[in-house]
């Protein structure tokens, strides 16, 4: 299937400055790791004490927020006699009782455990432990998680306890009540160090990991977590090779995806958005790309993906670099990775917004984040963004362009054909499965007999659409 998308510019110019977003600030006394909804009743996470995620005990403490002010619920660090709590995740549901879900330590044997906390809903009495073996894991970049309507799945790298070592990817699902735990070991003798991105499809699972090495890695599993096929890919930017730029997939379906990737420069960080196609025989990112905001001195960006959009959100909190637009962008991208609603909000003042999570189809999120001071001081808050719109509905926004560009993606007298007589031929790029440009712009009769047999990609810059195909030339 062809990646494709027609940007209607200027209805979407005016659908995004009809876009309103309300925020409401309140105070917060802890800093919030994480945060979760249950029943219309928000619950979020703190720490008094965080020595170190292999360690225990460490206390962490629940708190709940009805809007104006928030209560403690629970104080969490010694489970039981055996039992210590290291590191709270997250809270959910659970029939009618709260699941905590935390990393825990066996005192006695030093054996590490994901574990599940059953309690009732006042937090009054601890009903269950279910316990999940795991070696070790890194407490930043070592773990990511997504939330999909009425599933919730974690992904963690596990490490080998003596060689520190990446030796397995274990997956945490959260659905209808149940919990299913899942380890798939890395028999490619690379050893990874973190997990960027997941983007979840149907039938698929893409993660984008970092290598001990410094080289970015995808890998595609199916939904028993099991490794379907994987490949890495250096880009291009400024006419340097860059091997493992942070990356995010947007969106887009059957290997063919819309990236956001970010560098570092001199006067701050920069986000590219470019192409990428990634299936069992290639993996291929475009050499080309779009700014979404030079020079953004964003201090923090995320990603959330949802059901049908993947939001996108990045705080202007650079104390480093002055600025003018503190405050920060939440951006949604459809599911073909293009940029759907645009929402930003200005403060005076350097933030930085942490995670958001998102309710009431997307309508409402709750969050948290932190002031930060000139003597880089920060100051705790909790957000609610209430999102409104003058349209409310994006069917007429985005429309799929047929058809395909090319008439056969099978070349065999050197001749491009293309169903489209008055295409502009010299907005044509070739490249090869490397991602190296090979031909840019074409003669008036499609002519790519200079080139050999073999894979290329044919991009096509357009005014009104970018489209990128997939042909192979042989003799």
């Amino acid at each position: 299937m062809r990646f494709y998308f027609l940007f209607l510019w200027c209805t979407l110019l005016n659908f995004i400055l009809s876009a309103q977003i309300d925020v409401e600030y309140f105070d917060n006394p802890n800093r919030v790791f994480h945060l979760n909804q249950i029943d219309g009743k928000l619950y979020f996470v703190s720490y008094n004490v965080l020595l170190d995620i292999h360690t225990g005990p460490n206390e962490s403490l629940v708190y709940s927020f009805d809007n104006s002010s928030t209560q403690l619920e629970l104080v969490l660090n010694q489970i039981n006699d055996s039992l210590d709590h290291v590191y709270l995740f997250n809270i959910y549901e659970r029939d009618e009782n709260l699941l905590v879900f935390c990393l825990s330590l066996n005192n006695q044997t030093g054996k590490r455990y994901l574990t599940n906390l059953i309690y009732d809903s006042n937090f009054e009495n601890l009903i269950d432990i279910e316990l999940f073996p795991i070696e070790k894991m890194r407490s930043t970049w070592g773990y990511q998680f997504v939330s999909m309507g009425n599933k919730i799945i974690w992904y963690f790298l596990e490490f080998d306890k003596m060689s520190r070592q990446g030796k397995s990817l274990v997956r945490v699902t959260f659905k209808n009540g149940q919990t299913h735990w899942t380890r798939s070991l890395f028999d490619d003798g690379i050893t990874y160090t973190r997990i960027y991105d997941v983007y979840l499809e149907e039938d698929k699972e893409i993660l984008i990991l970092n290598s001990s090495d410094n080289y970015r890695k995808f890998l595609c599993y199916d939904n028993e977590l099991n490794l379907l096929y994987s490949g890495f890919q250096n880009t291009l930017y400024q006419g340097a090779s860059r091997k493992n730029p942070q990356t995010w997939i947007l969106g887009g379906q059957e290997g063919n995806y819309n990236i956001l990737e970010r560098f570092p420069s001199r006067d701050g960080p920069i986000l590219v958005m470019r192409d990428l196609v990634f299936n069992s025989d290639t993996t291929w990112i475009s050499d080309d790309y779009t700014y979404l905001f030079p020079e953004d001195n964003s201090h923090l960006v995320l990603k959330n993906q949802q059901q049908d959009y993947t939001i996108v959100q990045y705080s202007n909190s650079s104390l480093e670099i002055p600025s003018d637009s503190y405050g920060f962008r939440i951006m949604y991208f459809n599911k073909h990775g293009a940029l759907d609603r645009d929402f930003e909000v200005k403060e005076e003042s350097a933030m930085v917004l942490d995670r958001l999570n998102f309710y009431e189809n997307n309508t409402v999120a709750y969050g948290n984040g932190n002031w930060i001071s000139p003597e880089f001081i920060f100051d705790p808050f909790i957000i609610k963004l209430t999102f409104s719109d003058s349209t409310t509905s994006t069917e007429d926004l985005w429309q799929e362009a047929a058809p395909p560009l090319l008439k056969s993606n099978l070349i065999i007298d050197g001749q491009l054909s293309f169903n489209e007589s008055e295409i502009d031929l010299q907005r044509i790029t070739i490249y090869d499965i490397n991602g190296r440009l090979l031909i840019s712009g074409l003669g008036v009769n499609g002519d790519i007999s200079s080139l050999p047999s073999g894979h290329y990609f044919l991009r096509y810059n357009g005014l009104d659409r970018v489209q990128t195909e997939r042909f192979v030339k042989v003799e």
